[in-house]
């Protein structure tokens, strides 16, 4: 079974080109109303505009992403609050919607507010820096099974659980035969996904 709608797409549609490119929320509101794109696979959901619809298709745990090195990496689950003293990893603040601001309300609740050591644009770029050692982070459990073996930790966080929601978003009066398809196979997949658990 793939292991995302993207894989299952391309599974049932392999005449259909896929180009794919990493983008803040906020971007993909923009390329969307531009018509750059003709989907949008947004995290956290797409402020409400009209035009545009969005569907809620996975809501994931988030995990912390920690140093091999750091002192609660070799924990099973650890509460927020215990990373208090650590510097953060994040992705720009601004423009909304963005990760961050679910991150930080978390961390508030949770009775601090996060420090932050690096801002960055990408993933891969957040792992690399958690990996020398230069912050911590949350990151969704999908990409914390998809990021193994690169010098960082993925560690459970106690309750209360932080969610990750991810959408799909579309122009509402987008028919094309290749776009509804994307829509059903993404909308069915959170019935279908495979259980999906951090690792070290």
């Amino acid at each position: 079974m793939p292991a995302c709608p993207i894989g299952a797409y391309r599974d049932a549609c392999p005449d259909v080109e896929l180009v794919l490119d990493e983008m803040l929320a906020a971007e993909i509101a923009e390329a969307l109303r531009r018509r750059r794109i003709d989907v949008g696979f947004a995290r956290p959901a797409l402020l409400p505009e009209a035009g545009l619809a969005q569907r809620l298709i996975l809501d994931e745990p988030y995990v912390a992403a920690l140093p091999r090195a750091h002192p609660l990496a070799a924990r099973g689950d650890i509460a927020l609050a215990e990373l208090s003293d650590d510097a953060f990893v994040l992705y720009p603040v601004q423009p909304e919607p963005s990760v961050t601001g679910l991150i930080v309300a978390a961390c508030q609740a949770a009775g601090f507010t996060p420090r932050l050591a690096q801002e960055v644009l990408h993933l891969q770029t957040a792992i690399g820096l958690i990996a020398a050692g230069v912050g911590v982070s949350l990151v969704p459990e999908a990409a914390a099974c998809a990021q193994t073996g690169r010098g960082v930790s993925y560690v459970s966080l106690a309750a209360p659980v932080v969610m990750a929601p991810l959408t799909i978003a579309w122009h509402e009066e987008d028919v094309s035969p290749a776009v509804q398809r994307l829509l059903d196979i993404a909308l069915r997949w959170r019935e279908i996904a495979p259980g999906l658990a951090p690792r070290n």
